[in-house]
């Protein structure tokens, strides 16, 4: 049975530091596919598998897709150690700007998402849509991603870091059937947030 494991659901204002002491504690944002597909490797990750006794349980891990560079979703150590400690090269996906911020790693090989464009990662089909997000590089453009595992023939949509669906973005999953979306709720139930025009709320 295909299994989606949570690896973190935080936001960026929680303080990672206070997860060690705590396993209740919403790690940041990332999550694992089986055992070989990752989305986001950011700042709690290996602190995950160490508080959790499960210190292999990304070495399996064969591709890790990238939604954005933000801190809580991505840092170049984790994915530096990521690629070290698989067992086979590690093939990372996302936005082209994402290769300048990447570790260098002869375990590591990067490519490109192109918007709308369906790509191959391991035995899941993938397709990256653009997010309403910004970051602090004005180039790069956030995604959310469909991915489609073939054997099981399961559909979902990770959706963690984006206001309002933009128009192409809802017109694309409209002609999808999901299994399960995953959207963050990082305002929650609140008026006036600025993060409204750039994560969901409820």
């Amino acid at each position: 049975m295909l299994q989606l494991r949570f690896l973190g659901p935080g936001a960026a204002d929680w303080d990672p530091k206070k997860a060690s002491a705590d396993p209740a504690f919403r790690r940041l944002t990332a999550a694992l596919l089986d055992s070989d597909l990752m989305i986001d490797c950011g700042p709690c990750v290996y602190e995950f598998l160490s508080t959790f006794s499960c210190p292999d349980l990304l070495h399996n891990v064969r591709d890790l897709l990238i939604t954005h560079s933000h801190g809580d979703h991505f840092t170049a150590e984790s994915v530096r150690r990521l690629c070290e400690e698989a067992d086979a090269p590690v093939t990372v996906h996302g936005d082209p700007v994402l290769e300048t911020l990447l570790p260098v790693s002869d375990k590591l090989k990067f490519v490109p998402v192109k918007l709308f464009e369906p790509f191959q990662a391991g035995r899941y089909t993938v397709t990256a849509l653009p997010a309403n997000h910004g970051t602090e590089h004005f180039e790069e453009q956030p995604v959310h991603y469909v991915i489609t595992e073939p054997i099981e023939d399961k559909t979902f949509f990770w959706g963690c870091d984006g206001g309002w669906l933009q128009n192409h973005t809802y017109h694309a999953l409209l002609k999808q059937k999901f299994d399960a979306m995953i959207f963050d709720l990082t305002v929650g139930d609140s008026l006036g947030d600025f993060r409204d025009f750039e994560h969901n709320s409820i």
